[in-house]
């Protein structure tokens, strides 16, 4: 449970996220270290893009094919996901989040408290599909998804909602957004020390616990964004002729985006925000010890023990 946000004078409010096993894979499948886990998201993503050549010679694949090699990829493990049309005229294609919610509310005395769950059940692809929804035109765009999908269930910290403690803090909200919106929005032609100094801006108006969190969430998508480009441009490259002018074009946005830059920036700053956390609660721990060292040497001089 997260913790409560007072809304009111006798109404608190808390939140949580409920990963459902058909969104993610069970330890037994991807237990060890966070590398680890992105290492099995590569073998996996490798293993889609060879089934895909194989079902198909050209730049597009079936949506039966690529459904088909998921699902042989995952074999007994279960996972939701289903394939859309993608209507952005902005992006190539995205992952989503098929999600449901529910909430109860109950009663100590007359203070009330609401606790909401997200339950996440399953992921949505929308990909650049023909007209009559059967293939899928870019084999490059649908393993860059893939990519994000193999990253989610092997990482169930990627699919955390990170934001949701804040639902009834707007202040805490807003700068969440704006944090994110710093690292994931700002073009190739902002200097780092620039956007540095924007998101520390940000991050002094936020508690430990809200700062870490935006961090967090910040580096897990830089991380997945770049697992993703790589994985397309790994594909492309199989072609390298064929594929010139798409492999520049791909390596193109991934430069302009900053995303290794950008990720190194955040770990910075993650680091420095921990470091002051640990530093923070030393100090309240070594004052807390020494008021009890107080106590006790007052009680020594008035001649009393513990047992008094």
């Amino acid at each position: 449970m997260k913790s409560l946000v007072k809304i009111a004078p006798n109404y608190f409010y808390s939140s949580s996220t409920n990963i459902k096993n058909t969104a993610r894979l069970p330890l037994s499948v991807c237990r060890g270290s966070e590398r680890e886990r992105f290492e099995l998201a590569q073998r996996y993503s490798d293993m889609l893009s060879e089934h895909l050549d194989k079902c198909s010679k050209n730049d597009s694949c079936s949506v039966e094919d690529f459904t088909q090699g998921i699902l042989n990829i995952l074999g007994k493990n279960k996972i939701k996901f289903v394939i859309n049309r993608n209507h952005s005229v902005i992006s190539r294609g995205s992952l989503g989040r098929k999600t449901s919610s529910e909430s109860f509310t109950y009663s100590l005395g007359d203070i009330f408290y609401t606790h909401s769950t997200t339950n996440i059940e399953g992921y949505n692809f929308e990909l650049p599909l023909s007209k009559d929804k059967t293939r899928i035109k870019s084999k490059e765009v649908a393993i860059h998804e893939a990519r994000h999908f193999f990253d989610h269930v092997c990482n169930p910290k990627l699919i955390d909602f990170r934001t949701l403690k804040l639902v009834h803090d707007d202040e805490a909200i807003k700068l969440n957004r704006r944090v994110y919106e710093r690292f994931a929005g700002m073009s190739a032609f902002v200097p780092k020390c620039v956007l540095k100094k924007l998101v520390e801006h940000d991050l002094n108006k936020m508690n430990d616990e809200q700062a870490i969190e935006a961090l967090q969430t910040v580096r897990a998508t830089l991380k997945t964004e770049i697992n993703a480009y790589n994985d397309g441009i790994k594909y492309l490259k199989k072609k390298p002729v064929k594929n010139m002018f798409a492999i520049l074009n791909i390596a193109d946005i991934k430069y302009s985006c900053k995303y290794e830059q950008k990720l190194k920036l955040a770990n910075e700053l993650l680091a420095q925000r921990l470091k002051l956390a640990r530093e923070s609660i030393h100090i309240e721990q070594k004052s807390s010890k020494s008021k009890t060292s107080l106590q006790d040497d007052f009680r020594l001089s008035l001649g009393l023990s513990d047992n008094s």
